[in-house]
């Protein structure tokens, strides 16, 4: 028990990776690629978020649905793996209406700073 009182469990692969955890009765499923690479996470057999990669294992998009709505936060890279941008999303995922969007740029100097 936590200090909450409420009782926690938590499952591990072989290779130590979370891939079930219960709490108050939400079953939480942790699923991975073949990179052990996180790809989406399910409660309670509903699906939750989902994480999605380019050909470098580079992060691109981790989206999830809230209130009926997708939500996603995108992810853009230079050549050498750094984060050239962030572009968070909302849109209707029946029509894949736009409904909100906001973007952050990052430039890196010489020195890559």
């Amino acid at each position: 028990r936590g200090f909450d009182g409420r009782t926690q469990r938590y499952r591990y692969s072989a290779t130590g990776q979370l891939v079930h955890s219960e709490d108050e009765g939400l079953i939480t499923l942790w699923h991975y690629d073949a990179s052990d690479r996180i790809t989406h996470r399910t409660v309670n057999g509903d699906p939750a978020e989902q994480w999605q990669y380019d050909e470098h294992g580079w992060l691109t998009e981790i989206s999830h649905i809230s209130e009926g709505h997708r939500v996603a936060v995108h992810y853009g890279h230079d050549d050498k793996g750094r984060l050239t941008g962030e572009r968070q999303t909302v849109e209707n995922p029946e029509t894949g209406e736009m409904l909100w969007e906001h973007e952050t740029k990052h430039a890196y100097s010489e020195q890559g700073l």
